[in-house]
């Protein structure tokens, strides 16, 4: 889908905003998420427990952002900033981050 960059946020923000009403005696739960644009591939993992997961350079990257992201932000790579089609977000530059084990750096 050609908004899919934005749906990605609002996915994003709508867990955010569900996590801060979790209440765990006393404890709140807060999220960071990253999100990079990319191609994936899926599958099946598992005889045991079989788990879907997603593999590939892109999701490597998201991992990454959402690890070096600050509690409750949206943390995205400039290429998915790019594709945002909505003018209701209100984006930081953090600057570059290098990723992949610094064999890249991205704008975030």
């Amino acid at each position: 889908a050609p908004d899919h960059a934005d749906r990605c946020l609002m996915l994003g923000k709508a867990m955010m905003i569900q996590c801060r009403k979790l209440d765990w005696a006393g404890y709140s739960p807060r999220m960071r998420i990253g999100i990079h644009t990319g191609p994936v591939m899926a599958g099946v993992v598992g005889r045991k427990m079989p788990r879907y997961h997603l593999f590939g350079g892109t999701v490597l990257i998201a991992e990454e952002l959402e690890s070096s992201g600050k509690p409750d932000y949206l943390h995205i790579s400039e290429y998915t900033k790019n594709l945002i089609s909505s003018d209701e977000w209100k984006l930081e530059n953090r600057g570059p981050k290098e990723v992949l084990h610094g064999s890249k750096i991205f704008n975030t």
